[in-house]
């Protein structure tokens, strides 16, 4: 606490620490006296809530002890033969008895002098025991548990046999006597005899069964009535059976057998008797004792258990009533505290008022002067710290002034580059315009993006395509002149405005940025080799604001990545074809989806033989606006909308399922189907593959997929692992336009391909030109050293064809030999006009022979 001096007093801090100085030492007070009260309260709380959990588990312990020995006592009921349920019966009420027996001793039960609740339960725990093990005994013995039982031994059985044996003495001296009419009369009343005497048993054994297990007591009532009944039709055939007799119709062995069924049939009658005459409450016995001892042993046990609920519940509430009386004291001593608050707050409002709320008051006015940018007039300070707040208000404006120009930078300046981004770009291209307009002169704006950039990012990572980034806006702000302005406008594409500049001044600069573009950059000790294509819009030519000239800048520059040919101007007529080309990506989706596109097919012929090997399937489209799409534009399209997998797909199908019919033709051809880079990318490419050909039933070796070098070389790794998974599929593979990249003889010895296809750059005029000729006899050579066959593209004339037949060529294809051809056209080709072309090359043949 600082001196009491006379600053401090006057203070408005010393003020308050004074009074909320007096105003702690009471609200100490109070809350350690409230803390002491509630700790000891709520520590007792605690340990009756801790015991009161250690009993509900422990009781809620017992009942599920004694249900599981219950359901195995229920499960051994079912089937006695299992002795293992006794063993669990037991196992679970010895530890329902153990959990009682160490509750009775439990400080709760002490503390409220209750131990004999859990000794009662603990005891009828005992006696249950005791009675289980009765009944599991009694369960054991039939005899015992089913007193029926013995009078069947005793009597029913025994009946019934010598019944059925002196019955069928009766019928056998019958038989050996011979069926004269007196004998037939007296065998058709045994054999009546023993039809109702079976008749009896039969529904006998029902009721028995219905007596022991059911316990369907209706059912024991008719099953009764009905022996009953039978019994009656039993005695009247007996007595037809006696009046025979006595007229002596019997002999004697069926006159003694009858006294004999006559007698065992009363004897089985009585012993009936005597099993109706049990109480169906003690036919079982195991179910008197569960009814008379078990039963009233677990209610018992489940009253006491529920008395200890309940008293659980009211000594918790107890403890609920005991918490709310210290909540209201609680509350008591904070409306004391409040009150005495209040009184605080009061005497802060007057203080506040004049030291802090006036002088804050004025401060506010200060600060929206200084919002609209006014003279600031600042109060005189009243107090210490009214004067802080001065101090900070005054540090404020200037950190806000500071921070707000930092904000302005940032706001039109790219955060990558540092180069002004396309909010400056505009602004600067408007004031730029609006000067032009004054003084009569051009200018204008250059769009540029780099070539192949996205697979920098790809390839080597975005780190590293930030770091060209940086380089090439480095470049641009060093080539160009202090008046102009390069912007960033997103991704790779930047643009420059050039003032006072007209058409042909900006095409040296474009040539000039482009030279200066050339040089390599290092980055990561990797060497980039940057491209760029730039768009030239001038104004007022091509536009007099500035988001014409963006636009057509842009279109320019689209010009110049589509021709290759690293700048281009602006034309109008680009215009309609970017618009149709942004129509056409929206196009070619649908057109995927709806089978649009067609496949067309050139023949491939063997040079020993001159008979057509193959076809190679090459992509059509006909738009209903725009005619016939050339294929690399589709392909462009494709890749630009992230559609290329999907049409490759599209056509490996169509290709497939064609060949597939070829063959169910009878012409035995192979096709061929062309793969971009994006392709060899695609992880479901194989598997693409593998359902078509098992779709079709087509061979793996009549489907032959053609790579160019440079897509391979993209990723070499990767293309190597895809074209090995295809090669073991059996799948033919083959390096398209061969010689046209940058290929390495390392990757081409590695990599599991059939055939090379020199490109037709070199093909059309090798009869004249010598180092064309030099280049096919090498490649021909190199791919006969590796194993490869060749085959030439663009055969146009039969003097090409005689050159390639004398370098040992193998295979040609080209438009002396057939051009692509539709599906229909192709069949009829085949059965026809194939043989002509075959006739022409065997003339060669045999003329090249001849010399």
């Amino acid at each position: 606490m600082p001196p009491l001096n006379s600053t401090f007093l006057n203070s408005l801090k010393g003020r308050f620490t004074i009074f909320a100085g007096l105003m702690g030492v009471l609200v100490v007070a109070v809350a350690l006296v409230g803390h002491q009260n509630v700790r000891r309260i709520s520590q007792d709380t605690e340990t009756n809530f801790i015991h009161r959990s250690e009993l509900s588990y422990s009781i809620n312990g017992i009942r599920s002890d004694l249900f599981e020995s219950y359901k195995a006592m229920d499960a051994f009921l079912f089937d006695a033969t299992r002795k293992e349920y006794i063993t669990q019966a037991f196992l679970w009420l010895d530890k329902a008895l153990e959990r009682s027996t160490a509750l009775e001793q439990h400080v709760w039960f002490v503390v409220r002098g209750q131990t004999n609740v859990m000794q009662q339960v603990s005891h009828g725990l005992h006696s249950l025991r005791l009675d289980m093990d009765h009944l599991f005994q009694t369960r054991m013995d039939a005899a015992v548990q089913f007193p029926a039982l013995g009078v069947g031994r005793s009597t029913l059985g025994p009946s019934q046999q010598h019944f059925s044996t002196a019955l069928t003495l009766a019928m056998n001296e019958i038989k050996e006597s011979g069926y004269n009419n007196r004998n037939s009369v007296a065998y058709r009343g045994f054999v009546e005899t023993r039809y109702l005497w079976h008749q009896v048993i039969s529904v006998f054994r029902l009721y028995l069964a219905n007596r022991l297990g059911s316990y369907n007591e209706e059912g024991l009532k008719q099953q009764e009535h009905a022996i009953e009944t039978l019994y009656s039709q039993l005695e009247q055939s007996i007595q037809h059976l006696n009046a025979l007799d006595k007229k002596g119709r019997l002999g004697f062995q069926a006159s003694e057998a009858l006294k004999t069924m006559r007698d065992k049939m009363q004897q089985w009658h009585q012993g009936f008797q005597q099993v109706k005459t049990i109480h169906s409450g003690a036919w079982r016995a195991d179910a008197e004792l569960i009814q008379e001892r078990i039963e009233p042993h677990l209610e018992n046990i489940s009253r006491l258990l529920q008395l200890v609920d309940i008293e659980i519940k009211d000594t918790a509430g107890k403890d609920f009533r005991t918490l709310s009386d210290v909540a209201g004291l609680q509350t008591q001593i904070l409306f004391i505290i409040a009150s005495f608050g209040l009184v605080f707050l009061f005497l802060s409002a007057l203080s506040l008022r004049r030291l802090i709320f006036h002088p804050i008051d004025a401060i506010t006015q200060a600060l929206k002067a200084e919002a609209f940018g006014h003279d600031v007039t600042l109060p005189v300070p009243r107090s210490q710290e009214t004067q802080d707040l001065i101090d900070a208000f005054t540090e404020m404006r200037n950190q806000i002034r500071l921070r707000q120009t930092q904000l302005e930078h940032q706001a039109l300046h790219d955060d990558l580059t540092k180069l002004p981004n396309r909010a400056l770009l505009h602004d600067r291209m408007t004031h730029a315009i609006h000067i032009a307009r004054r003084t009569h002169q051009h200018l204008c704006l250059l769009m540029m993006d780099l070539d192949g950039f996205k697979e920098v990012n790809d390839t080597l990572g975005h780190h590293v395509g930030d770091k060209l980034l940086k380089e090439v806006g480095s470049r641009l702000s060093d080539t160009l002149r202090e008046m102009d302005t390069v912007a960033r406008l997103g991704g790779d594409e930047f643009a420059i405005l050039l003032p006072n500049t007209d058409l042909e001044q900006s095409i040296t600069i474009a040539k000039k940025i482009l030279t200066e573009l050339e040089s390599s950059v290092t980055v990561d000790e990797v060497n980039l080799f940057i491209n760029a294509s730039i768009g030239i819009a001038n104004y007022p030519d091509n536009g007099k604001d500035g988001d014409t000239l963006l636009q057509h800048a842009d279109v320019a520059m689209y010009v110049a990545k589509r021709n290759k040919c690293g700048y281009s101007i602006y034309d109008t007529r680009e215009d309609d074809y970017s618009v149709g080309r942004l129509s056409l990506m929206g196009d070619l989706r649908v057109a995927i989806d709806e089978n649009e596109l067609e496949l067309n097919y050139q023949p491939k012929f063997s040079m020993d033989n001159g008979t057509v090997m193959g076809v190679e399937a090459l992509l059509r489209w006909e738009h209903p606006s725009f005619g016939a799409i050339p294929p690399d534009q589709i392909v462009s399209l494709a890749e630009q909308t992230g559609l290329v997998n999907a049409l490759t797909q599209w056509i490996i199908r169509a290709a497939t399922a064609q060949c597939a019919a070829w063959r169910k033709s009878g012409f035995d051809l192979s096709v061929a189907v062309n793969l971009s880079v994006y392709n060899l990318r695609d992880p479901e490419l194989v598997r693409h593959i593998q359902e078509c050909l098992r779709a079709q039933e087509l061979p793996p070796e009549n489907l032959m997929l053609e790579i160019t070098e440079s897509s391979m070389m993209a990723n070499p790794a990767q293309a190597i692992e895809t074209l090995k998974k295809l090669d073991r599929m059996g799948v033919k593979l083959a390096i398209d336009d061969f010689g046209t990249g940058f290929s390495s003889l390392t990757y081409l010895n590695q990599l599991p391909v059939d055939e090379l296809k020199i490109d037709q750059s070199f093909i059309m005029g090798l009869e004249k030109n010598e180092s064309d000729q030099l280049i096919v006899r090498s490649t021909i050579e190199l791919a006969h050293d590796l194993g490869l066959s060749v085959v030439a593209e663009g055969v146009e004339t039969p003097e090409v064809y005689r050159a390639l037949q004398v370098l040992g060529c193998d295979s040609a294809q080209g438009y002396f030999l057939s051009p692509p051809l539709k599906v229909s056209h192709l069949e009829k080709w085949l059965r026809s006009d194939s043989d002509i072309i075959t006739q022409e090359i065997r003339k060669i043949q045999a003329a090249l022979q001849n010399q």
